[in-house]
């Protein structure tokens, strides 16, 4: 009875041992590693024409001393491989230390928020006027878009904003951060 027992515990054991090996197995062979030119995990980007080079969003300089910031970059490095890199900032309060992230990302995250900029018409926000309201120890905001031909778009609250562009910064800062693996508290 007791030689019946073990030859069962260890036919069990066997054969989850084997299940394992066969699901261990499974997995690694519907994973496939791409490691050469062409091949699907390969950052690529289309520097032939003009695009996105910088997005940068601030905002800070009230009475409390808080500074935040999230800046995305995308550089065209020797090779022709583009590096897009994210800068995060958050100081809360003069009297709190500050948060600071410099995270790579894949160069998708740049045609997202161009896919962004393009659904708000953000690029025929140019040459905005100048707004008459001031409010004293108000924090300040700027956005800035910049593109490799030169062109900058600035907003900020010095400036008239028009019709959506609050809703169009906070989506664009929202992506950039869940890009980056960005959590805020």
């Amino acid at each position: 009875m007791a030689r019946r027992i073990v030859l069962a515990i260890i036919l069990i054991i066997a054969a989850a041992a084997l299940a394992a090996v066969t699901l261990i197995l499974y997995f690694r062979s519907s994973v496939t590693v791409l490691d050469g030119p062409g091949m699907v995990h390969e950052d690529t980007f289309d520097f032939s024409g003009t695009w996105l080079r910088r997005v940068c969003y601030y905002r800070g300089g009230g009475e409390n001393g808080d500074s935040y910031s999230v800046e995305l970059t995308l550089a065209e490095m020797e090779d022709g491989r583009p590096r897009a890199l994210v800068r995060y900032y958050n100081r809360p309060a003069h009297d709190q230390k500050a948060v600071e992230k410099e995270i790579a990302c894949s160069s998708n995250v740049v045609t997202g928020v161009q896919e962004i900029v393009d659904r708000y018409s953000m690029t025929d926000w140019k040459d905005l006027p100048e707004t008459d309201l001031f409010a004293l120890d108000a924090p300040s905001m700027s956005f800035t878009l910049e593109y490799s031909d030169g062109t900058e778009i600035r907003l900020g609250s010095d400036l008239e904003m028009p019709d959506g562009a609050y809703d169009a910064i906070n989506e664009i800062r929202e992506y950039i951060l869940l890009c980056a693996g960005i959590e805020e508290d």
